[in-house]
């Protein structure tokens, strides 16, 4: 069984970590999840990847909690807070969400936090935690899959996956990205158009198989 666990300070990613490094013979292959992981102590970081342990972020809420974070925990316990790039950087997995209904699910919202550590009301807060684009959506994708033990089977556009992927309008990557104007254009789920959706009269059939297989 996999063991999901809440946990957003660092006393309860402590005992979460605690808790797999008594786990045997190997903890790695139970990959447990830390949903949030947002405040930790920076000596814990490194535990994270040697006990496989998925940090499973919504980096949005770094967007909001950005604004009043140090008035609660110091500035000093901010800098490894969402710790994005400290954990990939100790070979971590992270994986991201939304936390939906709590903030949007907007994901290039996410990512932009995640990409600018820009916060609500516009300033930068912790910008040594930034990621890459390449890197922000892995973690939304290839790496959300592996949090779900579903890494062969979606989260890649590659043969034999299920075929889940959308079409953009504005793309993540580049120099000046506008974040709120990237929206789905069309969603294919298992190679299938899903949105928009077609009036009846003109959906294709799905082309048959090479080889009739």
């Amino acid at each position: 069984k996999q063991p999901i666990v809440h946990a957003i300070g660092d006393e309860g990613n402590r005992l979460l970590l605690d808790a797999v490094s008594r786990l045997s013979p190997d903890p790695t292959k139970i990959r447990a999840r830390s949903e949030h992981a947002q405040h930790l102590l920076p000596e814990d970081i490194p535990k994270f990847a040697r006990l496989g342990v998925i940090a499973s972020m919504q980096p949005y809420h770094k967007a909001d909690d950005g604004r009043y974070a140090e008035e609660f925990i110091g500035a000093e316990r901010c800098h490894s807070s969402y710790a994005f790039k400290d954990l990939l950087d100790a070979g971590a997995v992270i994986a991201f969400g939304s936390d939906w209904p709590v903030v949007s699910m907007n994901p290039f919202l996410g990512m932009e936090t995640a990409v600018t550590g820009r916060i609500l009301g516009g300033a930068v807060w912790e910008p040594q935690q930034n990621l890459t684009a390449t890197e922000a959506l892995r973690a939304y994708t290839a790496s959300g899959a592996y949090a779900c033990f579903m890494e062969k089977e979606i989260g890649r556009i590659a043969p034999g996956y299920r075929a889940d992927f959308v079409v953009l309008e504005g793309s993540p990557f580049g120099a000046k990205v506008d974040w709120t104007k990237i929206a789905p254009l069309a969603v294919y789920v298992e190679g299938r158009r899903v949105f928009p959706i077609l009036p009846r009269d003109r959906v294709l059939p799905s082309p048959a198989p090479p080889d009739g297989g």
